[in-house]
């Protein structure tokens, strides 16, 4: 299932490093540090309908964001106590209040779909013999690898081990224009991907996929999927 909720417009100026604000309130509704080191079975979105200038963004018109979590009772759980924290206290960053929340139902994709990026895919791969983690982008060889391998470690974690067999997901070669970026966030800089991404096996890891986003830390707003 996934959240969609309506932010009021922006009170003070959004830094282009804001999504750990979104990360940081998130956290704050569940109340559950646990979160900070948890494989992340669910995805933050990031700020959308915004305008972009020099020195930061911002939302005249409000702003649209969702969080999505898969259909277990963990994840409706999850979701249920966020939309209860959210309405006892909205406010989310920079003068920025929820004022509408609205759920949506997990659709079926089917047995294959192609997802487009809402947030940078970050993907960290093997750490090398002196303890550096490369970060991967679309163009690196085992980057479909270790989409598909996050994919299967997040559906055991769910408790979905029923549906890894077949389940893949990888980026779209046919897309013609992928971007990577170098992102900071806080103190850290990460190396991310823009592209679309497919995703092909029963139908159940699709739906999860939607909900729980592309890659490494979804729970810090990277790789969610529209």
């Amino acid at each position: 299932m996934r959240l969609h909720f309506q932010l009021s417009p922006n009170l003070q100026l959004v830094p282009f490093t804001y999504p750990h604000f979104l990360v940081g309130r998130v956290h704050r509704w569940l109340d559950k540090n646990a979160l900070h080191d948890a494989l992340s079975l669910y995805s933050i979105g990031w700020l959308q309908s915004g305008h972009g200038r020099k020195d930061g963004l911002i939302f005249p018109d409000g702003a649209r964001w969702f969080i999505s979590a898969p259909d277990t009772p963990e994840g409706d759980d999850l979701l249920s106590r966020i939309v209860s924290a959210a309405q006892s206290d909205p406010m989310v960053c920079c003068g920025m209040e929820v004022t509408q929340i609205s759920a949506q139902r997990t659709p079926d994709f089917g047995p294959r779909h192609v997802f487009r990026a809402d947030s940078p895919i970050f993907l960290r791969g093997d750490r090398t013999p002196d303890g550096y983690d490369p970060h991967l982008i679309y163009s690196d060889e085992a980057a479909d690898t270790v989409l598909t391998r996050v994919l299967h470690k997040k559906l055991a974690a769910a408790g979905l081990s029923d549906h890894i067999e077949g389940a893949t997901l990888r980026f779209d070669r046919s897309f013609r224009t992928p971007k990577t970026r170098l992102i900071q966030i806080q103190e850290s800089k990460k190396r991310v991907t823009v592209c679309p991404v497919i995703a092909e096996g029963p139908k159940e890891a699709i739906q999860f996929v939607w909900n729980t986003g592309a890659g490494h830390l979804t729970g810090c707003a990277f790789g969610s999927l529209i």
